[in-house]
């Protein structure tokens, strides 16, 4: 559900660039936007195994050490949480509908 809305978001704030600075840079914005995907792929994979060094995870063992385990958990349900607060965050410094819609179609009633 939410790559739909980031594209959706993603076109719009194109469009919303276009209408109040006159350069339509949608080209850039996709290349950019792949490029800072592929980045955070690579980081996001770097960082897991890097929490999972800093716990103490031994590869191939039976058992894990309950340091490992926390680090585990941190990494399904802390991590995950703590992003999903800050993208909400991020979230709002979106431009409402509103204002969306005052700017790409000036004239019209909102």
């Amino acid at each position: 559900m939410t790559l739909p809305v980031f594209y959706t978001m993603l076109a719009e704030s194109i469009d919303f660039g276009a209408a109040t600075t006159g350069i339509r840079a949608a080209g850039i914005a996709y290349s950019v936007n792949s490029f800072a995907g592929k980045v955070a792929w690579a980081v996001g994979g770097s960082l897991s195994a890097a929490m999972l060094e800093w716990g103490g995870y031994i590869p191939h063992a039976l058992a894990q050490t309950e340091r490992a385990r926390a680090f585990i958990t941190f990494g399904f349900v802390g991590l995950p949480a703590i992003i999903a607060i800050v993208s909400s965050l991020c979230i709002l410094l979106y431009p409402s509908d509103e204002q969306i819609h005052s700017v790409l179609q000036p004239g019209e009633p909102a």
